[in-house]
């Protein structure tokens, strides 16, 4: 029997062209079951607006899944602590912002 993790690729893109992509890992912890965001990559050519679909894309795919994210990449945490709005879906936060 395999253990195959479970992964949703989240992807945005312009005119064909990759802009922005994160991939969301599941993981069983002891204490819930979350998503982790490990890597959050951007084009050189990705606008705000971009990186905003992304996000909003990982929030509701959260919120829809009914478990929360744990953020990994330096840039998702950034966005993270600027939009308040994703407090509700957001697991784990740095030690440093608690």
């Amino acid at each position: 029997m395999t253990n195959e993790a479970v992964k949703k690729e989240l992807r945005y893109e312009k005119a064909g062209e990759l802009t922005a992509k994160t991939t969301l890992a599941e993981i069983k912890r002891e204490d819930e079951t979350v998503w982790v965001m490990g890597h959050v990559f951007l084009s050189p050519k990705a606008s705000q607006e971009d990186l905003d679909q992304l996000m909003n894309d990982a929030k509701q795919f959260a919120a829809s899944s009914g478990h929360k994210i744990w953020v990994l990449d330096p840039k998702g945490i950034s966005y993270f602590m600027q939009h308040p709005d994703f407090e509700q879906v957001w697991a784990d936060k740095p030690a440093i912002l608690r």
